[in-house]
């Protein structure tokens, strides 16, 4: 669907929905906020980095938001690094249409991580798009990730 940019993104992690909306993202479920991280404004990339957690059970998992402001589908490929910088598994290649944006935790991306991952996953695309990562707490807390460009 047209979201426009100034939309935002949703994770959903076992029936609970965090909305990430540009500015500050917020958890606040009926019983009141429980969370807040500020996101900054992001330069459109071809190539950028973060931090990656993805776990079963009561760990944390880690998401990524991607948007394409720009005028063309872009062809986005997710690389999984472990701590050592080794690949580990295959590459997932997704596309997203221009002035789109999508969300996606860590393993949902990689299913097949087993019970805890953590690393880092590289993000490069074929035109320039942003992205935001955030942390997810089994609890509902959740913090917000830097994300590096790639040289």
């Amino acid at each position: 669907s047209n979201v426009p940019l100034a939309g935002s993104a949703l994770f959903d992690e076992h029936g609970v929905i965090a909305e990430c909306p540009p500015g500050i993202p917020q958890c606040q479920p009926m019983t009141g906020r429980i969370a807040e991280a500020g996101v900054p404004p992001a330069t459109p990339l071809t190539g950028q980095t973060t931090i990656a957690f993805a776990s079963t059970g009561d760990n944390p998992n880690s998401g990524v938001a991607i948007a394409n402001p720009g005028t063309g589908t872009a062809t986005i490929t997710f690389q999984l690094l472990d701590t050592t910088g080794t690949t580990a598994g295959p590459s997932v290649t997704k596309t997203l249409a221009a002035n789109n944006h999508t969300a996606f935790f860590i393993n949902q991306l990689f299913p097949n991580l087993g019970s805890f991952f953590v690393g880092t996953v590289r993000i490069t695309s074929d035109i320039p798009v942003v992205s935001t990562a955030l942390l997810f707490e089994h609890d509902g807390q959740f913090s917000t990730f830097p994300v590096f460009p790639l040289q």
